[in-house]
């Protein structure tokens, strides 16, 4: 039998926070977090130790490149996958950088969640 996964998700609009967190539940990953902040996503990330960290990449005070960067400087190793309605081109190349291991345009469908957590469990 597979290991549930775990995830925390990281977004400042409410709604979508709550909509991500249930595909999330709908496809057996169990959310173990949930923040409005890329300063939350870091504290979530050393309290849980998540198998997948879903963050907004724009959000006010601390961002998700923020949160990419803190999470990769604790463990390089870390599952993040940034969410994001607006990919601009210089925000893209300083990702590109940092090395997400997935980028999921909003409005997201579930089978693009689905593919990310497949592509995690697999790359495991």
């Amino acid at each position: 039998m597979d290991k549930t996964l775990t995830a925390i998700v990281i977004d400042d609009d409410k709604d979508v926070l709550e909509l991500f967190s249930e595909y999330l539940k709908i496809i057996q990953v169990e959310v173990v977090g949930k923040g409005h902040n890329g300063k939350k996503a870091v504290e979530l990330y050393q309290e849980k130790s998540p198998d997948i960290t879903f963050v907004d990449l724009t959000m006010p005070e601390y961002d998700g490149i923020f949160a990419l960067q803190s999470i990769r400087e604790i463990d390089p190793k870390a599952n993040v996958i940034i969410i994001t309605g607006n990919l601009q081109k210089d925000v893209s190349e300083k990702l590109d950088c940092l090395n997400p291991d997935k980028i999921l345009q909003k409005p997201f469908e579930v089978d693009k969640i689905i593919e990310a957590v497949d592509w995690i469990k697999n790359s495991k």
